[in-house]
């Protein structure tokens, strides 16, 4: 067959290339017949398209080649031939129906296989007329084939997937998608596809090819948001959208305004894999107000944040947000994320912030931060995950408090204010208590309250100058007992089953003292 560039091809030995060049080669032998690749593997190729001095085409080093298509370039097929089964059908035709499986030797019988219903089989192959969904991955496919086949053959197809096939032009996709009038799902990931020339985009711009389309696969295919831009008339009733791993940096353009609203039902669009570096970028992507999935793993993004204007909110039905592996080194763009009124699921491992603080850290964080989260990184949390969670916050803001009181932690954190409203404030420590920290007590609680009297009694190593306040708040804790309708009593070892009776409420700090003695010496 006769090459032409930007032709893609595929080696016998399965490496895919396009072509780059076309026509003579001075210095080889012969110098005529040779066809120019780009691989799409580094390394396949020796060169940058120079050959002694002169250069043919360009591409980077390692990924160049001068091939003899004939002897190094397998043929391409038509989408009738690899769904007809064409291909394998002559030589299942000429099979031979009985073979020797182990020929008689050394006195032992022959054993012969029969190939049993043969002419069924080849009448089953060829039965395509009910196909609804149809993989063919590598396949080499680069055409449509007979169109009046595909019409009676394959115009029930729904779920096409045609990933890393020999596809570059959109005039040959919609060409395909002509006869496949039930198609809802096609994969093209791997085929690398050409931006339409003007007579193409006018084509896709009136079509109805893609009317039924309403999930979308196009990753590694070198598409970009202004082919993107064509396709949108196109396909208004598209769904899921994954272009990943296509080398693209930006969504807005700098001509005009994009309108996304030509995609008004959809719903998950994957960009992971890109180099999306400015997350004002993916704010142009608020403009699909349906959007309940946006995947952005793999990019080069330092932050988030989103805009809050009047009668507009970003993302409002977004559900899965996922960030892993880009630059975010911030807390705020975690409390920017909990904006989110629906977020349930969150991707966040390999972000800067999350090295810093440690896999089971950071997901301890994000729990206790955003409380709407069900599954972070891909792990299901649990009511026990979240109540460990939002324990550990409060307990870290209280650890770096630096002196600051319950309140001034509270005003400067809304987390943390929340959390302590759902927990009970802390139990903070003076100077004084930590200077003494190393005269520990053992103390043990037992609640008589009608909501608690059942928990078996706890004990807690305290600080000998702990205030009856934050012992107070620590019982609140424990018991889920409002401070203001606690008492606190004494109770020794010779009145295991009878409480004492005396409240601490007169010498307020002698008293707690004295309860803290009392118990340590109970318990020792």
């Amino acid at each position: 067959m006769q090459h032409q560039v930007g032709d893609r091809v595929q080696s016998q030995d399965g490496f895919r290339a396009t072509v780059r060049y076309v026509g003579s080669v001075t210095g080889a032998t012969p110098e005529d017949g040779w066809v120019g690749l780009e691989w799409d593997v580094e390394g396949r190729g020796k060169h940058d398209g120079t050959y002694k001095g002169a250069r043919y085409f360009e591409c980077a080093d390692g990924f160049g080649s001068f091939v003899r298509p004939d002897s190094v370039l397998a043929n391409p097929l038509s989408f009738q031939v690899r769904t007809d089964g064409s291909e394998f059908g002559e030589d299942a035709a000429g099979a031979e129906e009985k073979m020797d499986f182990r020929s008689a030797e050394k006195g032992k019988a022959a054993i012969v296989c029969e190939f049993v219903g043969k002419e069924r089989e080849l009448q089953r192959m060829q039965k395509t007329s009910k196909l609804e969904h149809v993989t063919l991955i590598g396949a080499r496919i680069w055409s449509v084939g007979d169109p009046a086949w595909l019409k009676e053959n394959a115009s029930g197809v729904k779920v096409l997937i045609l990933d890393d096939n020999l596809f570059s032009s959109w005039g040959t996709v919609l060409e395909l998608l002509a006869h496949l009038p039930q198609l809802q799902v096609l994969s093209l990931n791997g085929n690398k596809m050409v931006p339409p020339d003007a007579a193409i985009s006018k084509i896709i711009d009136t079509s109805s090819n893609f009317q039924s389309l309403t999930e979308l696969a196009l990753k590694t295919t070198r598409v970009d948001f202004d082919q993107l831009d064509r396709l949108m008339y196109a396909i208004p009733t598209l769904k899921n959208l994954r272009i990943a791993n296509n080398n693209i940096t930006q969504i807005s353009s700098k001509d005009f305004e994009r309108k996304f609203d030509k995609w008004p039902k959809l719903e998950l669009l994957d960009l992971s894999d890109n180099k999306i570096d400015d997350w004002n970028e993916v704010l142009h992507l608020a403009k699909f107000r349906d959007l309940q999935h946006l995947l952005l793993n793999g990019n080069l993004l330092r932050e988030v944040f989103f805009n809050r204007v009047e009668n507009f909110v970003d993302f409002p039905e977004l559900k899965t947000l996922a960030v892993a592996n880009n630059q975010i080194g911030s807390m705020h763009s975690i409390f920017e994320i909990k904006k989110l009124a629906n977020i349930v699921d969150l991707k966040f491992q390999g972000n800067p912030l999350a090295v810093e603080h440690g896999v089971v850290a950071m997901r301890s964080i994000l729990i206790a931060v955003i409380p709407g989260l069900t599954s972070v990184n891909g792990s299901e949390v649990r009511s026990r995950d979240k109540l460990e969670s939002e324990k550990c916050y409060i307990a870290t803001c209280v650890k770096h408090a630096a002196g600051r009181s319950v309140e001034d932690i509270a005003a400067s954190d809304p987390t943390f204010a929340a959390l302590i409203q759902k927990h009970g404030a802390p139990v903070m420590q003076d100077a004084a208590a930590r200077s003494n920290s190393s005269t520990m007590l053992s103390v043990t609680l037992k609640s008589m309250a009608s909501d608690s009297c059942s928990k078996a009694p706890l004990t807690r190593k305290l600080p000998a100058s702990m205030t009856v306040a934050n012992l107070k708040r620590m019982c609140q804790q424990l018991f889920k007992l409002d401070v203001s309708k606690q008492s606190l009593y004494v109770k020794s070892k010779d009145e295991i089953d009878a409480w004492t009776g005396i409240p601490v409420a007169c010498f307020v700090r002698w008293r707690l003292i004295f309860v803290l003695q009392l118990t340590a010496w109970m318990t020792t």
